[in-house]
């Protein structure tokens, strides 16, 4: 705690007691003059008392008191600790400020009210640690997906650490986020984009903590006004490019990659998947064998990229417009993916694969870049994703309606046409038209993939 919260403490307790007196003294109903007296005489006895452990500094003697305020606030505080000290020290100077007052008010001399927030009753709030205070927040928001939990909670402890230790959130300054955006940025890995969703995590928190009485009402968020300019960040924004056809044909033609289709099944075909559908990473390397089947209607074997709910939260999808039914293209099974399946005795497609920080398509997702990178493929842009970027451009290339390809790919920006955002509804196509379209992605890479063994 700082001084003036101790004082301010010490204080709420002193106008506490007067007004339990004021309270006693209006509830007895006797002003004897007599009375008034002997309780004088109390107080002066006390007053020395407590002037006496002030000038001597015995804090023993409000040790008692000092623990029970502590308690009674809820405050995190050592009997052994420097803060526990002044505490005791000031209770001391606040007993003699008490018993003062007490005496003159038999006298009847009332003196001013203080004008402070304390002396007009408003609670005193004596902040938490920051790390209790991300705790209760990060309950509150436990229905996040669990990988958006672990980079906001990682960010939380890198502030942590660059304040130098954990503090109470309402001492945190101006300089200690100043300091916290500054380390982010000098860190390479971390683009403005990223600098400003871990800023605004942090002033999000801070006004959540606010709003549940962590802090003060007049609290000035301290992380406000810090987020790099929007400028800067569109400035930094990776533009995604798609391979062309020669870079896909060296990469999935390559030795090595083909070799995985034995060493590395879930790089093999999870990539494939990838390539052949334009479906995003994790929808395809978090799918369960359940998810893989045939439509007992049309016979049409289909990818059904759904979450996995309360019980299995591991398992997401990016929103609402992420969960569909999508068929299976011809060029994919002739190429042995629902083969492998039949031969998985796991509940998960690819079990080989553990839910890492950034999903269970992490560890093939770094294969890639190893492959692409020795094979010297590609340039500034071209990734993981740009097999999706490349898949929906080819949807677009062969003439594929764009209620197909947004109910294939899971898209709900597009067109923002009254026509095509409110009137059309992609659920309801049926199985073959999809089925038709998704073929055309296949056979459009049919060539490129010519060369696999």
């Amino acid at each position: 705690m700082r001084p003036d919260q101790i004082k301010a403490l010490v204080s709420q307790w002193i106008n506490s007691e007067l007004e339990r007196t004021e309270q006693a003294k209006a509830e007895s109903g006797t002003n004897e003059l007599e009375e008034a007296e002997d309780y004088k005489d109390v107080y002066g006895d006390l007053l020395e008392e407590a002037d006496e452990a002030r000038l001597m500094n015995q804090q023993w003697k409000v040790e008692d008191l000092d623990l029970e305020l502590v308690t009674r606030h809820g405050l995190q505080m050592e009997s052994d600790s420097p803060e526990f000290g002044r505490l005791c020290h000031e209770l001391l100077k606040g007993c003699v400020e008490l018993y003062r007052e007490e005496i003159r008010r038999m006298d009847g001399e009332y003196k001013e009210e203080s004008k402070s927030a304390y002396a007009e009753g408003k609670p005193l709030i004596v902040s938490q640690p920051f790390s209790v205070v991300v705790k209760a927040y990060m309950k509150e928001f436990s229905n996040r997906q669990p990988r958006t939990q672990s980079q906001i909670e990682a960010g939380f402890h890198r502030f942590i650490k660059v304040m130098g230790g954990d503090k109470r959130v309402g001492d945190i300054t101006k300089t200690d986020c100043r300091a916290y955006k500054e380390a982010m940025v000098g860190e390479r890995e971390l683009g403005a984009a990223s600098v400003n969703k871990y800023l605004h995590s942090l002033e999000h928190c801070l006004t959540w903590a606010q709003a549940q009485g962590f802090l003060s009402e007049d609290h000035r968020n301290p992380a406000q006004g810090l987020r790099i300019a929007k400028s800067v960040v569109r400035s930094q924004a990776r533009k995604v490019i798609p391979f062309t056809d020669e870079e896909l044909t060296t990469i999935f033609c390559s030795e090595k990659f083909q070799i995985w289709k034995g060493t590395h099944p879930e790089y093999y075909f999870g990539l494939l998947a990838l390539l052949i559908t334009a479906a995003r990473r994790e929808e395809v390397y978090q799918l369960d064998k359940a998810d893989v089947k045939k439509d007992p209607k049309t016979g049409i074997w289909c990818f059904h990229f759904i979450d996995g709910g309360e019980e299995d939260k591991e398992k997401t999808v990016k929103n609402v417009g992420s969960r569909r039914v999508v068929p299976l293209p011809d060029l994919l099974i002739e190429l042995g993916f629902l083969r492998y399946v039949e031969s998985i005795d796991h509940k998960r497609v690819f079990p080989q694969l553990e839910h890492k920080g950034n999903g269970y398509g992490d560890v093939p997702g770094k294969a890639w870049a190893r492959l692409v990178k020795r094979l010297k493929v590609g340039s500034k842009g071209k990734v993981l994703h740009s097999l999706r970027h490349g898949g929906i451009t080819k949807l677009a290339e062969h003439g594929v309606p764009d209620a197909h390809a947004t109910a294939l790919t899971g898209h709900t920006g597009g067109r923002t046409d009254v026509h095509f955002k409110d009137y059309t509804h992609t659920g309801a196509f049926s199985l073959e038209k999809l089925k038709k379209s998704i073929d055309v992605l296949g056979e459009a890479y049919r060539e490129v993939l010519r060369g696999l063994r």
